[in-house]
């Protein structure tokens, strides 16, 4: 009996010793971080041949680097509003046009301009604001998204990117019109809105179309006798 109950409290005693373990499903952690890592051009360029050859077969994938890709260009659309738009109290020239491609070319209602005229134009506009401006980014999308379109164009293809905003401002004291000598002392701007439609080439802005409110309105000053 003295042996059987010391046997038992040996083995008693045994598997205690055992430690208990349970098992852990690997989580995605360490994935995502590697991935978060990757810059997103780099991830797209990577893959593309992948999706090239297969993307009957990636779907979801493909969807997703889409996204990653319509990000960036959204991105560039937005980062140009606030650049400009949003910056006419510290415009920087050099922001601006690292967001601009080579051939780029702006145009609104009225006019078709250069890099360099359109830089003159936010100058121009820069001169009578008195404080900050300030900008609201109502919405900002990609339109153009076909099955393929990354396996085709890889990361430099073509995209158009939608996007809405209004501006406010104030104008300083002794501030004129430009091209009308209008005094604009006092004067201040409220959700002026524009609307544009950008088309993104090799990951720069390639064309920017713009329509808008008319600033002439807002600030209460007559139009060209030409208008008339």
């Amino acid at each position: 009996s003295s042996s059987a109950s010391s046997s038992s409290s040996s083995s008693s005693s045994s598997v205690e010793q055992i430690p208990a373990t349970t098992p852990t499903a690997p989580t995605a952690t360490a994935p995502i971080q590697t991935l978060t890592s990757v810059q997103p051009s780099a991830l797209l360029c990577s893959l593309n041949s992948v999706i090239r050859h297969s993307a009957g077969c990636l779907t979801p994938l493909w969807l997703a680097l889409a996204q990653i890709r319509d990000l960036e260009h959204c991105s560039l659309a937005r980062a140009y509003v606030l650049s400009t738009h949003g910056s006419l109290h510290s415009l920087c020239d050099q922001r601006i046009t690292s967001l601009l491609h080579p051939s780029f070319r702006f145009a609104n209602e009225i006019a078709r301009q250069s890099t360099q005229q359109l830089l003159e134009v936010f100058h121009g506009w820069a001169s009578i604001i008195k404080g900050k401006s300030r900008v609201h980014i109502r919405s900002c999308a990609v339109t153009n998204r076909r099955r393929g379109d990354l396996a085709r164009h890889s990361h430099s293809g073509d995209s158009t990117v939608l996007i809405q905003w209004h501006t406010d401002y104030d104008c300083r004291d002794g501030a004129v019109f430009y091209g009308h000598g209008a005094d604009l002392t006092g004067k201040s701007v409220r959700r002026f809105q524009v609307f544009a439609s950008v088309l993104i080439r090799d990951g720069l802005i390639y064309r920017w179309t713009q329509r808008s409110d008319t600033v002439r309105r807002h600030l209460g000053v007559p139009p060209p006798t030409s208008y008339q």
